[in-house]
């Protein structure tokens, strides 16, 4: 087939050194925690459910229903990196979205979350810092990105976008620190 690993469109030759790990989730019937890079760096599912999703396949998560994998070979300190997801919020539940690292100390994850009060917020948190905007949850897919720039030590530097725009964030000023303990999919690294 012409996505093979080693094939023109496979993981080999489309996801470079670049890409730490890409998950499509698979059809949204099954799911799959597999990593489309070289890199193999899967996920194992928590009883996470397949749905339909804006590309392939996607999970629906409820806190106790996730996936996770230990030991990531992701950035970590304060490296540079660029962390991406479509996103489908519903309910007013305050939840974690992806992120990687762990729940020890300030400054140790990078995670994307979505508070559901009522002035509702979409952002990334490091551990009781981060950044976020206002985002009024509808029944669409968003594309969701998060950038911190090489060089940069603070929280307060990362660059948000929502659907290709970039977005005016609020932020805190706190060194992130960031861990590779975990990835998760649906829950907070732990």
């Amino acid at each position: 087939s012409c996505y093979a690993a080693n094939a023109a469109y496979g993981s080999q030759n489309v996801w470079d050194s670049h890409y730490k790990a890409v998950y499509h989730l698979k059809d949204g019937t099954t799911l799959s925690g597999a990593d489309s890079t070289s890199n193999a760096q899967h996920l194992t599912s928590n009883s996470a459910i397949p749905i339909p999703a804006e590309l392939d396949g996607g999970a629906n998560f409820t806190g106790t229903q996730y996936l996770q994998r230990s030991n990531p070979s992701f950035p970590s300190g304060t490296a540079a990196r660029t962390m991406s997801a479509w996103v489908k919020v519903s309910g007013s539940a305050t939840m974690s979205i992806a992120g990687y690292g762990d729940n020890n100390v300030n400054g140790n994850r990078w995670n994307f979350w979505y508070n559901g009060d009522s002035a509702g917020t979409l952002g990334l948190e490091v551990r009781n810092y981060g950044c976020s905007f206002s985002f009024t949850r509808d029944a669409n897919f968003h594309y969701l990105i998060a950038a911190f720039p090489a060089g940069q030590t603070n929280v307060n530097q990362t660059k948000m976008h929502l659907d290709g725009a970039p977005k005016t964030t609020s932020c805190s000023s706190f060194t992130i620190n960031t861990s590779t303990g975990e990835v998760n999919l649906g829950r907070i690294p732990a």
